[in-house]
């Protein structure tokens, strides 16, 4: 979004002269100095200077070994040096544009410029060696069309026919699997009229009594109401009812009263935040990349409010999943004045795609191997979330098990390659060193995002100056000036070489004047420590400059408007997907076009052809590429969409799905234990408007749901409801809840966490929203709070589709040592102490009531008493309540 600034390299070009030369000779490393890996330029820090030095200059030095150069990391940016002006940055003289490899490959009006293989039958090759071309400015140097004539001669280059590779054959029998059929409803199964069939209340009860009868099982009888709502809060609110709710529907006597109450809890704000974490994990949110640093993105936040919003709103499924994979081609919002709130909602709701980790963030050179593991990560990350296959081997060959094809994967990248865009990518993350552009929006109208982007460049600049000047520009200058004090010790030809280059700045000066200067700086044994014995006020500068870039970073940041975190289509007329052998970005073989599974696609009412014929894009800046795909997956009849959202649903009531494996439906994922419920659902589903909600009705609803708890042997048919112990974010809200810390405020800014000794993960305890709960906490992928993680909080390192339930014994040593645990047990303990009215009498049962939300047992009032009665203490009864089983399960 915001303008590319520029910046001379020519400091980065010396710092990698003076480390780059332990591993080449200074002349091989000179010649290739303008075809190191930058094709973007921009400010750079220390830290970055610091990843040139460690990362880059290795990379150098290893190209050189190889000696095969790639067009992205050393051909394109001397061609943006000396060619862009006729043949980049949108200017094509003659029909030629060196932009990209692709239209290199193109060619001109006169034909082919490049011949792979052959530097002698190139005209681009013949152009540059003669000295016709460039034109106008410097004549590339020897080195540089050598450079040319290798790259020619053994780069990797796609090829310019249409032999594509042979992948296996979609047989009738991989069509028929079952996955992949469209579902039909199939007919309610017939039960006698039995006292125990007479239980089934919903349509679902009926597939699970059949199952019941074929294995042998029965229904267990219903749980006691203090269980059920129990069940019911933890399971759609994810907080513990209060005592007086508890008291209320067990006291009711309204044979609608759980009907009523299930209602209720869909009505809940706290509904959306429950059930918006699940998607969050399916989506692999977190507000950090993780890759470079962690930082966190500012603003994320909006996507996780996006999600607990249209939770709360019931938003169809179908609205959810296109809004999510191509919101921006939703609405025209570049070319308003003026953000709507429908517009900032579907920018927003694309954050579901930047959920992934990219590792093109924070880095001075954009290495173009994470470019494609952003892009194909995040393809992969939204297949498993919406249609529940892995497409993750099949980057480099044919699927092994499930009828996809390679050919079928790059295909699917296509639809994403406008706006993960390899060669005209963008940043995936805001840095604190002055690198841009980056992939977020301002949330300003027309007119402030252009002054914001101008605002940006101006800033970026300044402070890329100023950066240069500490890391850099202030010693040389003092050593420029040692230099000139002693050129009488070189011979005269030197001495006459030196002066003339020091009458230059250093941007100024060629690769062989700065060279010159840096072996005159060698041999005269120049340090840091040299010249500031020589020059006192080299302090005073850099304390200046230090100053200075404090400043202009206070400024900066207090500047900053809010931002959302999106995904939009770069440009109209994207760069070709191509298909990469072995899935090698080094290697692509041919272009491939957008399109869709064949084993899923010829089942459809309407194929993806059609689809894509009656896609109408109502935006003039966007592809329509992303949108067409949205709605080919959320056609009623599609195999997998509605199948595998249902799964879901049932997964999170039950805590495993009808498929174990949600996020593999392919012949190696787990069968379907109810395969005809499963079909049922998903019909339902689609037909009462993809309602989530209406799902959570009939589940709910339902005497399967309603059961008593069960033993494991039989969890997979549910003769009982399964056990479970509470997830890493529910214990914390419960401890908030009945300890009276909780606060309740919803959306907006996430609470930061910080790290204490021993490598402790903490709320901040300073924080105003310290006690808000845990969906609210911020998300990095490197670190978490200790208390969540410990509960086996996910670590997204892409996305977490099913929860895991450990018994380690660190969980015991954080209940009994843990800041957070015991700060909750001593409000605990003083709300015990200062319970209300006649419950200060029996201070034990108060307690038993807020935390487990019933009445002491006999033997618990005898334990408690013999301990010391009313003059117990309550913080250790508190403490020990909270650490219990019973506060951590739910039956």
């Amino acid at each position: 979004m915001w303008n590319r600034h520029t910046h001379s390299t020519a400091f980065i070009q010396r710092a990698m002269i003076t480390d780059c030369t332990r591993c080449l000779d200074r002349a091989n490393l000179i010649s290739r100095m303008g075809n190191c890996h930058t094709p973007r330029p921009s400010a750079v820090s220390a830290l970055s200077v610091a990843f040139v030095l460690s990362v880059v200059a290795p990379l150098c030095a290893l190209q050189a070994a190889e000696n095969s150069p790639t067009f992205e990391h050393e051909i394109k940016p001397l061609l943006e040096q000396k060619c862009f002006e006729c043949h980049g940055n949108g200017k094509t003289k003659g029909g030629l544009s060196l932009a990209s490899l692709t239209e290199v490959v193109k060619g001109s009006e006169s034909g082919p410029v490049v011949v792979p293989g052959n530097p002698e039958a190139s005209l681009l090759y013949s152009l540059v060696e003669s000295g016709e071309m460039p034109r106008e400015g410097a004549r590339l140097s020897k080195e540089q069309v050598r450079l040319i004539h290798d790259w020619i001669e053994k780069g990797q280059f796609p090829s310019a026919g249409d032999a594509k590779p042979k992948g296996k054959i979609i047989t009738e029998e991989d069509r028929q699997f079952w996955s992949f059929v469209p579902p039909v409803r199939p007919e309610l199964p017939e039960l006698p009229e039995t006292d125990e069939d007479a239980a089934a209340r919903t349509s679902i009860d009926h597939f699970i009594l059949r199952k019941h009868k074929e294995a042998g099982l029965k229904m267990k009888q219903e749980a006691d109401r203090r269980t059920l709502i129990h069940r019911l809060y933890f399971d759609m609110l994810g907080l513990p009812p209060t005592p007086q709710e508890i008291e209320r529907f067990v006291a009711s006597e309204d044979p609608k009263a759980w009907v009523k109450l299930v209602e209720r809890v869909l009505e809940s704000p706290h509904y959306g935040e429950r059930w918006g974490r699940h998607w969050m994990d399916v989506a692999g949110y977190a507000e950090s990349s993780l890759i470079v640093g962690d930082f966190v993105r500012p603003d994320f936040w909006r996507y996780r409010d996006y999600v607990i919003d249209s939770f709360n709103d019931d938003k169809p499924y179908d609205q959810f999943v296109i809004e999510q994979l191509a919101g921006d081609e939703l609405v025209d919002w570049r070319g308003a004045d003026a953000f709507t709130p429908d517009m900032i909602e579907k920018l927003v709701a694309t954050g579901f795609l930047r959920c992934a980790p990219d590792g093109t963030d924070n880095q001075l050179i954009t290495q173009e191997d994470k470019r494609y593991d952003a892009q194909q990560t995040a393809v992969e990350v939204s297949t498993k979330a919406i249609m529940g296959l892995t497409l993750n081997c099949v980057r480099c060959h044919d699927h092994k098990y499930d009828p996809i094809l390679q050919e079928e994967y790059f295909s699917m990248i296509s639809f994403f390659q406008p706006a993960y865009d390899p060669e005209n990518w963008i940043s995936g993350n805001l840095n604190t060193f002055g690198a841009g552009p980056v992939r977020a929006i301002p949330l300003l109208d027309k007119a402030g995002r252009e002054q914001w982007e101008r605002h940006c460049q101006q800033v970026f600049d300044e402070q890329a100056e100023t950066l240069y000047q500490i890391d850099y520009g202030i010693e040389n200058s003092f050593r420029d000036r040692y230099i000139s004090d002693r050129l009488d010790q070189f011979d005269a030809d030197r001495r006459e070489a030196l002066r003339k280059a020091l009458k230059l700045s250093e941007r100024e000066r060629e690769q062989e004047e700065i060279a010159l200067v840096f072996e005159a700086a060698k041999e005269l044994a120049i340090t840091s420590k040299l010249l500031r014995a020589t020059f006192p006020e080299m302090n005073d500068r850099y304390k200046e400059a230090q100053t200075r870039m404090s400043q202009q970073r206070k400024e900066f940041n207090a500047s900053q408007p809010e931002l959302i975190w999106g995904l939009w289509d770069v440009s109209t007329q994207p760069s070709p997907a191509w298909f990469l052998s072995r899935g090698d970005y080094h290697e692509p073989t041919h272009e491939v076009d957008p399109g869709v599974m064949m084993v899923l696609d010829g089942h459809l009412d309407q194929p993806f052809a059609k689809v894509l014929e009656a896609s109408v894009n109502p935006t003039p800046h966007s592809t329509g590429r992303r949108l067409a795909l949205a709605r080919w997956l959320t056609q009623p009849d599609h195999p997998l969409t509605a199948r595998v959202m249902v799964n879901r649903i049932w997964q999170y009531h039950f805590g495993n799905g009808i498929v174990y494996s949600t996020d593999d439906f392919g012949k190696r994922g787990s069968p379907p234990t109810h395969p005809e419920l499963l079909d049922w659902l998903a019909v339902e589903f689609v037909e009462n408007g993809w309602s989530i909600k209406h799902m959570h009705r009939l589940i709910l609803n339902s005497t399967t749901f309603r059961q008593a708890a069960g033993t494991v042997g039989a969890a997979s048919l549910l003769s009982g409801f399964p056990r479970r112990r509470l997830d890493a974010e529910l214990i914390r809200d419960r401890m908030l809840a009945v300890s009276g810390l909780l606060d309740e405020t919803t959306g907006g800014e996430s609470v930061p966490t910080v790290e204490f000794s021993a490598g402790t993960h903490l709320v901040d305890p300073e924080h105003p929203g310290r006690y808000r709960r845990s969906v609210y906490l911020t998300t990095q992928r490197s670190t978490q709070p200790t208390i969540l993680k410990v509960f086996d909080g996910p670590v997204m390192e892409t996305n977490w589709p099913h929860r895991h339930s450990s018994t380690v014994a660190p969980q015991a040593l954080t209940l009994m040592n843990h800041p957070f645990v015991r700060e909750a047990a001593e409000a605990l303990a003083n709300r015990i102490v200062n319970c209300p009215g006649e419950a200060a009498e029996d201070r034990t049962c108060y307690a038993f009531q807020l935390v487990y939300g019933r009445d002491p047992r006999p033997e618990e009032r005898q334990l408690l008493k013999s301990a010391g009665g009313e003059n117990s203490d309550w913080t250790l009864i508190a403490h020990a309540l909270l650490s219990s089983n019973e506060f951590l399960y739910v039956d």
